[in-house]
């Protein structure tokens, strides 16, 4: 419909209003999910969708996603939900870590630390975090849904901001396992070489 069309050009895929099919895999090859989305969206809330949406995406354990399904508020519901989020971050680099006490951190990695996390600001709103995350848990709400109503404040809501600290902190701690763990490297490559398969095979 012509009024659905408005905004969904992407250059990337051209000059005409189009849709991308969004569709997540299981170890096996075998899609569990799959969303129609604007092609012109982040894709980073729609992850949380395909993992609430079907019996099989509520059984993953890990889910491996590339940098455009990154965000600290995916980080922090994922791991609320009970998730392993391993993204592969093409800017790892230059990602920063956020400590309790920036202060207590080594010498050598101070250049490494982006900021404190507010934890008082977490601690405010843990009743409406939790509440949030059941709503998302139930399928009372998608968590798109609920990340974009987010985003129409004119001022970032005070939960929003909350579940990025929760993000940033859990963010943090992926980086360092990331660091230290060359078998979780090895998984999501392979994890992501399944998704990449797929779309060749589709295309």
């Amino acid at each position: 419909r012509q009024g659905e069309a408005m905004n969904v050009i992407n250059a990337k895929y051209g000059s005409d209003p189009g849709l991308k099919a969004y569709t997540h895999l299981t170890d096996q090859f075998g899609p569990f999910a799959t969303q129609n989305i604007p092609a012109t969206v982040n894709e980073a809330p729609y992850v949380l969708d395909g993992l609430l949406m079907t019996s099989v995406g509520r059984k993953i354990r890990e889910q491996y996603t590339d940098t455009g399904g990154v965000s600290d508020i995916v980080f922090a519901v994922t791991a609320l939900l009970g998730y392993h989020f391993i993204p592969r971050i093409r800017d790892l680099p230059s990602r920063r870590l956020y400590l309790f006490d920036p202060g207590a951190a080594p010498s050598d990695l101070r250049s490494l630390v982006g900021g404190k996390v507010r934890e008082r600001l977490v601690v405010d709103n843990w009743p409406d975090i939790l509440r949030a995350i059941a709503t998302m848990a139930t399928g009372a709400i998608k968590p798109s849904q609920l990340i974009r109503k987010f985003s129409a404040f004119p001022r970032q809501h005070e939960l929003a901001q909350a579940l990025k600290e929760i993000g940033r902190v859990e963010r943090t701690l992926f980086i360092i396992e990331w660091l230290l763990d060359a078998d979780m490297q090895r998984r999501a490559q392979i994890g992501l070489n399944k998704g990449e398969s797929h779309h060749a095979l589709k295309n």
